[in-house]
């Protein structure tokens, strides 16, 4: 194994500000190893309740094209995207999403 490996990979995680993956271990590691390669696009047409799609425009781990997908292929979707906001949006614009969300619930 590389000496460098794991200071490589915090480094790398520290850097893209998720470290999820990093500190996970075992089942937890495996599960999210799961998600990640499961491809769920076909059952998106499935959707039939409006769903409110939040998005963060400089998203690193999650491509914004990923967010377009979901809006085009979800029947009454609305999607939102946060310029400057990456994949922690809900922790850096908490009350803008809130302020969506409620107003989303109330049409």
């Amino acid at each position: 194994k590389l000496f460098f490996k794991k200071p490589i990979a915090w480094f790398f995680y520290t850097l893209i500000g998720e470290k999820d993956y990093y500190l996970a271990e075992g089942f937890l590691k495996l599960t999210l190893v799961n998600l990640i390669n499961q491809d769920l696009t076909p059952d998106l047409k499935k959707i039939n309740v409006p769903a409110l799609i939040l998005w963060g425009k400089e998203d690193r781990l999650t491509p914004i094209k990923d967010a377009y997908i979901l809006a085009n292929q979800i029947k009454d979707s609305k999607l939102i995207i946060f310029n400057r906001a990456g994949h922690d949006l809900p922790f850096k614009l908490t009350e803008k999403i809130t302020a969506q969300i409620l107003s989303f619930s109330e049409c």
